[in-house]
């Protein structure tokens, strides 16, 4: 209680109280602004037919088009993630990926530039070394350096882990590359990872996600997930 007291402020005078009252419903404000963004967030990126090449003919038959024939991909997950996996060429990946990335840049830039000042007010305010010492407090790790050590030693124990994956994506993307003629720039891209890791999963785990969704109708899920709420 004495903790939950100090990080609500009221161990301060209580000018300094109002204050933190202000920050938190500000930055409780700024972060639903920052969600709602994204929520209505409605840009689509347009593509041919060829450039859609790899993914599921319903998928792109489901798409809404241009007069000019064009196809609408969304930056919505429906739409983002499947073409992430299974667009083969890799300039729509590409363009895809810039896209999702800068959803609602200028707005929210703007909202997390704030946010950042924000934290650094509440924990000077509350007695607290900075906003890191202030959220992991009540958390398992406790303080800062406790979460910098382990992920450090994370990093040590699955570095080479990594390293051996991405060589199977890069051999994968050097033979497609090749078959294709697509340029290979000898590296896995950001646009790269989803779309090479699938394909791994395919072919050497058998795992097929366009098939393992017939098992998973949204209407059955939906309802799963109301009823276990």
């Amino acid at each position: 209680m004495i903790v939950l007291g100090k990080r609500n402020g009221l161990h301060l005078p209580s000018e300094k109280q109002e204050k933190v009252k202000e920050i938190k419903k500000r930055m409780s404000d700024l972060s639903i602004n920052f969600s709602k963004n994204l929520a209505d967030e409605n840009s689509v990126v347009e593509f041919t037919q060829d450039d859609l090449v790899g993914l599921p003919e319903d998928f792109v038959q489901s798409l809404d088009k241009t007069d000019e024939g064009k196809f609408c991909v969304s930056l919505k997950y429906p739409h983002y993630f499947p073409a992430m996996k299974k667009a083969r060429y890799p300039r729509t990946r590409q363009l895809l990926e810039a896209a999702f990335l800068s959803r609602c840049k200028e707005p929210n830039t703007k909202i997390l530039e704030e946010l950042v000042v924000l934290r650094s007010q509440l924990s000077e305010l509350l007695g607290y070394k900075n906003h890191a010492s202030y959220i992991t407090e009540l958390r398992m790790s406790k303080t800062p350096e406790t979460v910098r050590k382990f992920l450090a030693e994370l990093g040590e124990r699955i570095g080479p882990l990594r390293d051996r994956e991405l060589d199977v994506y890069l051999e994968y993307k050097t033979k497609e590359c090749s078959e294709f003629g697509y340029e290979n720039d000898g590296r896995i891209n950001g646009w790269d990872y989803r779309y090479y890791m699938n394909m791994v999963e395919e072919k050497e785990y058998s795992v097929d996600q366009h098939k393992l969704k017939e098992y998973f109708p949204l209407d059955v899920v939906t309802e799963g997930d109301r009823k276990s709420g």
